[in-house]
């Protein structure tokens, strides 16, 4: 069965994308890689059931192959029926011709092309390599996110929404010029202020350089000598 869809062409001369091409509602979308039924049938299943039950019905369900495509004329050429680590080698050892395998980041696949087809040259394709390229700049993003935070503060805090008058209760099991004690009363006046300027629970941690579990203990405690209790 073919489609015919219509393509579009951009007026502005300075436009990079040039054509745009129709997408069929319920059964194509931009750069998509699952047909639209197969993308809701996990889903489906995985709100429905979850976990192990979920991972047993999807397996029933078959929603997993391994499409071959040339890469040359972008076409595909076979459908395995799995992601066997057998299948594709087996398929490659049939043709002894093909020269370069072009894959992603699978180990099956490349053990499988190893065997199936030793001859041939190992690489990825454009958009791997750009995937791959975002991912590795997200986790060093994610693992410089103090740094970053720092050059890039959410919101300015007024000094005056953080100063606080420490005064010595009776009730309280730690005195003033407690070490402890001090930093943990700065800290709960410190969130508390925040949260009345209007911050949410999930950017303080980021501001002060917190655990989000520090800052709700911060924040759900009413007085910081409730903090105190069994140190």
């Amino acid at each position: 069965m073919c489609l015919e869809v219509r393509r579009f062409v951009c007026v502005n001369s300075s436009c990079g994308r040039r054509t745009f091409v129709e997408q069929i509602v319920g059964l194509t979308r931009r750069h998509g890689r699952w047909t639209e039924q197969l993308r809701s049938t996990p889903a489906s299943v995985g709100l429905a059931l979850a976990g192990r039950a979920g991972a047993r019905l999807a397996s029933v369900f078959g929603t997993y192959g391994t499409v071959l495509v040339d890469a040359e004329t972008r076409r595909p050429v076979d459908l395995l029926p799995d992601r066997a680590a057998s299948s594709l080698a087996a398929w490659l050892a049939k043709r002894p011709r093909v020269e370069v395998v072009c894959r992603d980041r699978a180990p099956f696949f490349a053990e499988d092309a190893t065997v199936g087809a030793p001859q041939a040259v190992q690489v990825a394709d454009r958009w791997h390599l750009w995937h791959n390229l975002s991912e590795a700049a997200e986790r060093s993003a994610a693992q410089h996110r103090r740094c970053l935070q720092a050059l890039t503060p959410e919101t300015p805090i007024e000094p005056e929404a953080v100063t606080i008058l420490v005064e010595e209760t009776a009730s309280s099991p730690w005195p003033t010029g407690h070490r402890f004690a001090d930093r943990v009363r700065n800290r709960h006046a410190t969130v508390h202020a925040l949260l009345e300027a209007g911050h949410s629970r999930r950017s303080i941690p980021r501001q002060l350089g917190m655990t989000y579990g520090t800052v709700k203990r911060l924040a759900d405690a009413t007085h910081p000598e409730e903090l105190f209790t069994g140190q």
